[in-house]
């Protein structure tokens, strides 16, 4: 490549300007979806905490992400005998969700997904157009009227299943193998 064609390149990308947006409202937002989820999973546990069968605590997570900027979320720290679990924030900018936060066990790992309520998979989420034309799903999707936090199957079939307390304490189970 001649050093010509390279400063011309360099002439073009000074000319691209990227659009700032202000990220502060969503993360705020995340914050808030992420305080809501924590309080609904210490519900379903708060017999088992009352009784001391199971630790709960809190600590955070560092998010270093350049076009989002630093941030800090909240993650939770559950105690089951000598197994150590952690409720980890992904992040807020998911393709088709709202946020993702993994059930992080020591033999498997779970994922939380706030979607849209009526979403049972992901495809149900993604409209792909191309050059105009609408491609996948046939149906016209408008904007979730509800978010609903959901455990996700693994990849490649993703489906989307209620989480409820005895959906949770499975999620528990499996995580720590029990």
């Amino acid at each position: 490549m001649s050093h010509k064609k390279f400063d011309k390149f360099l002439e073009e990308q000074q000319e691209i300007v990227p659009t700032s947006f202000d990220w502060a409202p969503r993360i705020a937002e995340w914050k808030s979806d992420l305080d809501d989820f924590y309080k609904r999973i210490e519900s379903f546990l708060k017999t088992y905490l009352d009784h001391g069968k199971i630790q709960l605590e809190y600590g955070t997570k560092k998010f270093i992400d350049e076009s989002i900027g630093d941030h800090e979320a909240k993650i939770a720290i559950i105690r089951i005998g000598s197994n150590t679990i952690k409720l980890e924030p992904v992040g807020l900018n998911i393709v088709g969700a709202r946020g993702r936060c993994d059930l992080i066990g020591p033999r498997a790992t779970i994922r939380f997904l706030l979607v849209d309520k009526a979403a049972s998979e992901p495809r149900q989420l993604i409209r792909v157009t191309i050059n105009g034309e609408k491609h996948l799903p046939d149906q016209e999707r408008q904007s979730p009227k509800e978010w609903e936090w959901k455990i996700a199957t693994p990849p490649p079939h993703m489906q989307f299943y209620p989480l409820t307390s005895e959906s949770f304490l499975d999620s528990l189970m499996t995580v720590t193998n029990g």
